[in-house]
């Protein structure tokens, strides 16, 4: 297993319509933690690029979508949501 950032810009162009709560709901699903509003860590056994094509259903062809694995001694943060700490105690950075 890896624990992976991912984060997303959603862009609304040409009148876009998709239904981000289906995105939400899946990294819920995966047990994903939101830092911020646009960032989750995510524990899983896949590589980067089998990640961005997962999410990438979830999104539009417009939206931007970023995925990168987090290491040991790798992370900083000031201000993450309730919760960050004790998820990433739970889900240590290899």
């Amino acid at each position: 297993m890896a624990i992976y950032t991912l984060t997303y810009d959603l862009i609304n162009e040409n009148g876009s319509s998709n239904d981000y709560q289906e995105l939400w709901n899946e990294l819920e699903r995966l047990n994903a933690h939101r830092v911020t509003e646009s960032f989750w860590l995510i524990n899983l056994g896949n590589t980067p690029k089998e990640v961005i094509e997962h999410f990438k259903s979830f999104t539009d062809k417009d939206d931007r979508l970023w995925v990168s694995s987090l290491r040991k001694n790798e992370s900083w943060f000031i201000n993450a949501k309730r919760g960050t700490n004790k998820w990433l105690k739970e889900n240590p950075p290899s």
